[in-house]
């Protein structure tokens, strides 16, 4: 569990931005949110594959190697864990998100020099498919985007990114 208190965002973003991580996993890069002080991460399970392990990259410039503790590829999830304490980290909610409630993500789009970038959308619906849960929203991402953070203006931690749909005609649909 995250202790930290609660965020008021936008006016909080850098601190929101300082529990997302570059998570490198061989010559790719995707985006992890760190959930506890004690170095939990949560990505998504198509960035880590198949590996055991993987590298994490902090906003403060620290490099840490985090093993792979379970994925659930199903859910497109897997739970990662770092040495060290006092981590930056996100609180989670698991209420669902009311239909028209502002999103904020925050990602690595393309490339690791767009580290951290946040973009604003609201929640579009709460679906479910093939008995998964999935949050929809409209806020901008792409690829590098996977397992970043979908936060409530509270900056609690309420989704994390795991597709989107691209295609002619098709756009904020993740």
């Amino acid at each position: 569990r995250c202790a930290r208190a609660a965020l008021d965002l936008p006016p909080d973003q850098p601190s929101a931005q300082a529990a997302v991580v570059v998570v490198v996993v061989g010559s790719t890069s995707g985006t992890g949110t760190v959930i506890s002080e004690d170095g939990y991460v949560l990505t998504a399970a198509h960035v880590v594959g198949a590996q055991t392990s993987a590298l994490l990259r902090f906003k403060s410039g620290l490099e840490l190697p985090a093993e792979v503790v379970r994925v659930d590829a199903a859910r497109d999830a897997a739970l990662l864990k770092v040495p060290g304490r006092g981590h930056a980290c996100l609180r989670t909610e698991p209420k669902p998100v009311g239909v028209g409630t502002e999103i904020w993500a925050i990602g690595n789009p393309l490339a690791e020099e767009l580290a951290r970038s946040v973009t604003r959308g609201i929640a579009s619906g709460n679906r479910t498919i093939q008995d998964r849960r999935y949050l929809q929203t409209d806020a901008a991402v792409n690829p590098g985007n996977s397992g970043g953070p979908l936060l409530d203006a509270r900056g609690r931690l309420r989704g994390l990114v795991v597709v989107k749909l691209e295609g002619y005609g098709i756009e904020g649909l993740a």
